[in-house]
């Protein structure tokens, strides 16, 4: 979530943010980050007789990064994508 919010700061695409060059793996990692934010929505709420605009997932994304394997020995999630991201966000801390 914090490169979407960055992405979205700077109004730059979420690949670019993390300065992927291929534009293949550019467009499948944008194309997921769409997908995610598509799931989320909002709404008016009432607090303490006040309006206010809340977010909220319709859908809320699975965040799982666990390394499991399907029977023909590929992996379950995206734990391999996720541990690249961790690398590429060392050089920004």
């Amino acid at each position: 979530m914090r490169i979407i919010k960055i992405s979205q700061k700077y109004k730059e695409r979420p690949s670019s943010v993390l300065g992927i060059d291929d534009n293949t793996l550019a467009f499948l990692f944008d194309e997921a980050v769409d997908y995610i934010l598509s799931n989320r929505g909002t709404r008016e709420i009432e607090k303490n007789n006040k309006r206010y605009i809340e977010e909220y997932w319709i859908k809320e994304p699975n965040w799982s990064d666990k390394e499991e394997l399907k029977s023909n020995n590929k992996p379950k999630n995206n734990s391999s994508l996720i541990n690249e991201m961790k690398e590429n966000l060392k050089k920004y801390k």
